[in-house]
Parts: C-alpha cells; sequence; structure tokens
C-alpha cells in the first residue's frame, strides 16, 4: 500500500520530483557542459571552411523549417555544418537523412540512456544546451541559425536584427512591441531571403516510390487530392492556444463540400489533428499505423492544393511549391514564404464585442502576439471561422486555381484589396511584409 502511495504521488507530482534533485545535480551537469563544449569547439575547428547552422528546437515544425532551409542552402552550392545543441536529436537526424543526405552534422555526446535524456531533459537544455548554444552564438556571429530558445534570462543581449521604422507607423507601444518580438525570435532574414530564392521541389527528392503501396490502396490518386491539416494542439497556454482549432466539427461540412466537387481529401499530420468520422472521398491518414515524414512527402509530391491551419506541415506546402490556403490563420509576423498562397486569419474582438479591422490589427501590438510571449493584455479574443467563411475562401482558393491556370496567369496578381493590403506594410511586420501571400479577398472586403 505505502509503495503504491509512493508511486501515486511520484507520478502526480512529476516536475516537484523532477526539480527537488536538481541540486544533485549541479557536479555532473557542469562536468557535461565543459566536455559538450570543448566537444562543439573542437569540431568547429575541423569545419572552419563551412557555414555553421545552428538548431537547438525540439518542436518538429521548426526541425523541418531548419532543415528545408539548409537544403536551399546546399542546393545553391554552399557548403554547410549543421550543429545540433538538443539531446533530442533523432528526428532531426532522421529527416535530415531523407532531405539533405550529404549534410555533415554534428551531433552531441549524449551517455544517457533515452529515458534519463528524457527524464532529465528540461535540466539539460536550460543549464546545458541552451548555454553553450548562446556561447557559440557569440563566439561564430557569422553563423546562421532560424529560432533561438526562449529560455528569457539569455536573450536580453541577443538583438541581431532590427527594424528601421518608417513614416507609416510613429505608434511608439506598435514598435515597443515590434522590438520585442524581433529580439524574442531572431529570425535571420538574410538566411529567409537567400531560401527564398533556391528553393528545390520534390523531382530532386530521392525516395522509393515503390514503399507507398499502403497509400495506394486506401488513397484514389486518379482524384485531385486536398490534403487537410488542422492543428487541434492543447498548448496548455492561453497566448500560444491562439493557434488552436476549438471547433474542429466546423470542418466537416468543408470536407464534404470538397468531396462533392470530386476532390479526395487527406487529412495530414499527426495526434494534434482530430478525428473525423470516415467518409467516401476522405481518408484520416494523420492517425494511421504507416504515418511517416516519407509518405508525408510522397502525399505532397501529390497534391492539387493544401488547406492548413498555423502549423509546421505549412513548410511543406513551401518545400513543394504546393498551392497553400492558411485557414484561421494567425501570428502573422512569422510566416513562411510560398508563392501560391493567401490565407484568411481568425477574426480578433475586444471585450466589448468588436472585432478590428485588418488596419487596426496591422497597427495594434496583438499583431506580435507569437507563441509565449503577450505584448498586450487579454483584452482580446480569438474567434474562429464560420462554416460560410471556410466554403467562401475555398471557393475563391479554387477559382484563382483555376483562373491562373487556364490564363497563365501569375499567384502575384492581386485583386485591389489585397494590393491596399500589400502597401500598408512595412518591414516592421517583419514576415508579413516579405512574403508574397496576401489574405484572401473575402477576408479583407468583410474587415475593412
Amino acid at each position: 500500500m505505502s509503495v503504491k502511495i509512493n508511486l501515486s504521488f511520484l507520478l502526480k507530482n512529476y516536475r516537484i520530483v523532477k526539480i527537488s534533485i536538481l541540486p544533485f545535480l549541479i557536479l555532473p551537469l557542469s562536468f557535461y557542459y565543459f566536455l559538450l563544449y570543448f566537444y562543439f569547439i573542437l569540431n568547429a575547428k575541423r569545419k572552419l571552411r563551412s557555414n555553421f547552422f545552428f538548431h537547438a528546437q525540439d518542436d518538429f515544425g521548426c526541425i523541418l523549417d531548419n532543415i528545408v532551409h539548409i537544403r536551399c542552402l546546399l542546393n545553391s552550392g554552399m557548403k554547410v555544418s549543421l550543429f545540433v545543441f538538443t539531446p533530442n536529436y533523432e528526428r532531426i537526424g532522421h529527416l535530415a537523412q531523407i532531405l539533405c543526405p550529404d549534410l555533415h552534422i554534428i551531433y552531441p555526446l549524449d551517455f544517457l540512456t533515452k529515458s534519463l535524456n528524457k527524464f532529465f531533459s528540461f535540466a539539460l537544455k536550460k543549464f546545458v544546451y541552451t548555454r553553450i548554444f548562446y556561447r557559440f552564438i557569440e563566439k561564430y556571429p557569422h553563423a546562421m541559425f532560424v529560432y533561438n530558445v526562449d529560455y528569457g534570462k539569455y536573450l536580453s543581449s541577443f538583438d541581431r536584427f532590427k527594424v528601421v521604422m518608417d513614416s507609416k507607423n510613429n505608434d511608439l507601444e506598435f514598435q515597443e512591441a515590434m522590438n520585442k518580438n524581433v529580439a524574442t525570435r531572431n529570425i535571420r532574414y538574410d538566411l529567409y531571403m537567400q531560401s527564398f530564392h533556391s528553393r528545390e521541389s520534390y523531382k530532386k527528392i530521392d525516395l522509393d516510390k515503390s514503399s507507398y503501396f499502403q497509400l495506394k490502396k486506401l488513397i484514389d490518386f486518379s482524384r485531385k487530392i486536398i490534403i487537410l491539416n488542422i492543428n487541434n494542439k492543447d498548448y496548455g497556454n492561453l497566448v500560444q492556444n491562439s493557434r488552436r482549432i476549438e471547433i474542429f466539427s466546423r470542418y466537416n461540412i468543408l470536407i464534404d463540400y470538397l468531396i462533392k466537387k470530386d476532390f479526395f481529401v487527406v487529412l495530414q499530420g499527426s495526434q494534434e489533428q482530430p478525428f473525423f468520422s470516415q467518409r467516401q472521398g476522405f481518408f484520416d491518414y494523420a492517425h494511421c499505423s504507416f504515418q511517416s515524414i516519407k509518405n508525408d512527402l510522397f502525399l505532397f509530391s501529390k497534391s492539387y492544393f493544401f488547406i492548413t491551419s498555423k502549423s509546421g506541415s505549412e513548410i511543406y506546402g513551401s518545400l513543394f511549391n504546393i498551392p497553400t490556403l492558411g485557414l484561421n490563420y494567425t501570428e502573422l509576423s512569422a510566416m513562411n514564404e510560398n508563392k501560391k498562397f493567401r490565407f484568411y486569419p481568425k477574426h480578433i474582438k475586444d471585450n466589448s464585442g468588436r472585432y478590428l479591422t485588418w488596419k487596426e490589427y496591422l497597427k495594434h501590438p496583438i499583431y506580435f502576439q507569437l507563441g509565449k510571449m503577450s505584448p498586450v493584455s487579454e483584452a482580446f479574443s480569438y474567434e474562429e471561422m464560420s462554416e460560410e467563411e471556410l466554403i467562401k475562401a475555398v471557393d475563391e482558393f479554387i477559382l484563382l486555381i483555376d483562373r491562373i491556370d487556364r490564363q497563365s496567369t501569375d499567384w502575384l496578381n492581386y485583386t485591389q484589396a489585397q494590393k491596399d493590403f500589400k502597401q500598408y506594410l512595412h518591414p516592421g511586420h517583419l514576415d508579413l511584409y516579405y512574403i508574397s501571400g496576401v489574405p484572401c479577398d473575402s477576408y479583407l472586403r468583410l474587415n475593412k
């Protein structure tokens, strides 16, 4: 009985137990820090002639984004060495093996078993890997990286990108939120702009197509494939959950609508995807037993267009240059470049129930709400698109694809409302200013 009670206490107070044993880890963590630091230094000296790329994130979307960036750099003829500053590096190696098989990766020395590594992951990241990551940023200022690690006390002295504001915006509150956001994310725009112009499509990814017989049994590839990704993940954080799709049942009507138009709909992703009832013309690939990165790549190579919420999978759309429609989009200051891109943001309203227009949104500090950082009070809430708005956005997107294919026009031929939107942007809007994608015309006309 006593053993059961103790085990129950340990399971319920997992975080408290980890923190309580932290003092006993100071000596081994210090030893591991210096060992790992000099190990990375030794490898850096051996690779001085290549370009360094630093990676320190465990989120799959960040991993995919980084590997795609590196692939673009390698395709442009650049020599790159990837330094991995996280103990959870298995998925990094697996994805790199598929997309960048010739990439040289410096993995960390790891003496712990998987279970111990997972248990001490927080301490290892905060007191070892994060410190080494920032030491290396200081030591090699020309190294490339896209994502920081968000342990705040290390961030204040690392603001590597400053925005020069112009006369379009003189709002000090907006500028303060922008500077805080830039310092937190620290996205390297030189790297982004380099990779925008060197993206490669699926045809140069060497995959064994004979292994996709399971997908071919369940998906009708004779029809146009629509890939659907709905981020239903609970981030356990009010600000981060702004990107979550709460009312995913509304997408049932959209799925049925696409099937009636003779599309075959495939739900892509993993456990963050909601469960939909099976129906003719729809396949829940996200929860099947053979969901994998290789099958993801195969599916995207065969898709007609991609519908997604804010999710790491949108990077697949950029990689394959697939027409991508973002529905219920958030965090517009952090976007991926895809020339064939339109999006419909979530609606934002204040406590009185009044909705922000898109111009008000672009001038307000809430524009920079990203991840765990909230530059404003909880005075605003996000409202998801209605079923009618979902259908209207998809109809607009299908007509756009048909018109471009039929008339050989370009994705940069915007409507008047979209031109007005682009002209309103300035460098302070970060990614949204640089990408070629724009909001759906129906959203802009609704939210004047």
